[in-house]
């Protein structure tokens, strides 16, 4: 049983690799993994800004192919 909480910020959830790390980490019981509400809402609008973005690139280039 862990002793120790992380509050992760938002910075440590993005970029992937790093959140892989932590979170791995977390899983083998070495801290709790802990983010606000507010980070947690943070990440799912970056989430679905990204989705759009890559929507929005993947229709220029079919466009220009036509």
């Amino acid at each position: 049983m862990t002793h120790f909480t992380a509050l992760f910020d938002a910075c440590v959830l993005y970029p992937a690799p790093l959140r892989d790390l932590l979170m791995h980490l977390a899983l083998t019981d070495l801290f709790r993994a802990k983010w606000t509400d507010q980070i947690h809402i943070l990440i799912e609008t970056s989430r679905a800004l990204g989705r759009g973005l890559l929507r929005g690139i993947a229709r220029y280039h079919r466009e220009r192919a036509q």
